[in-house]
C-alpha cells in the first residue's frame, strides 16, 4: 500500500508555513511515535530537494500520531515559483521505515523581494540576430525562459 495522498496546498514564499499530520497505521489507528524518527522533504519538479534539514524544524507530538513542520520565512524565501511535492516518513523504534503521507505543492515567489538577478556571462543568447530585427531571443538558465524583444 502506498502513502496517502494529500490534496494541492497552495503557498506564498517568504511566509511562515506549518504542517500538522497525523500517521496511522494500516488499521487507520494513530502511530505510537514515542522513540520513532518522522522525517519531512520537499523536493521541486526535478525531484531535488528544496530545503536542507536545517531549512526546518519536524516536531513530534505526545499525542499518538501526531507531528508538525515548520518552516520559516527565512527558508521559504528561498524558494522559486513552481510546482513540489512534500513527503512524509516514519522510522518507528525497531520498525521498517515507511513513507505515509505525499502531495503536492504549489509555491509562489515571496512578493516582497527584489527579483533575483540573473549572470549569463558566458552564455550564448543567439547568432544572427541584430537590433531592429522583428524577432525575439529566448535564453534558458535553470529551466527559466526569458524572453528579450530586440525590436524595442
Amino acid at each position: 500500500m502506498g502513502p496517502t495522498v494529500h490534496s494541492l496546498v497552495n503557498l506564498v514564499a517568504g511566509d511562515d508555513w506549518q504542517f500538522n499530520a497525523i500517521l496511522n497505521d494500516v488499521d487507520g489507528n494513530p502511530l505510537d511515535l514515542t522513540s520513532a524518527s518522522v522525517q519531512w522533504s520537499l523536493l521541486n519538479f526535478n525531484s531535488i530537494p528544496a530545503l536542507a534539514a536545517s531549512d526546518f524544524v519536524v516536531s513530534i507530538s505526545t499525542t499518538p500520531g501526531y507531528c508538525s513542520v515548520v518552516v520559516p520565512s527565512s527558508s521559504s524565501t528561498k524558494l522559486a515559483s513552481g510546482s513540489y511535492s512534500d513527503f512524509w516518513r516514519v522510522t518507528p523504534a525497531g520498525g521498517a521505515a515507511q513513507t505515509l503521507i505525499r502531495g503536492p505543492m504549489r509555491i509562489l515567489t515571496d512578493p516582497f523581494v527584489a527579483p533575483h538577478s540573473w549572470d549569463f556571462t558566458g552564455m550564448r543568447i543567439s547568432t544572427g540576430v541584430k537590433p531592429g530585427d522583428s524577432q525575439s531571443v529566448m535564453a534558458t538558465r535553470n529551466q527559466v525562459v526569458a524572453v528579450y524583444d530586440l525590436t524595442q
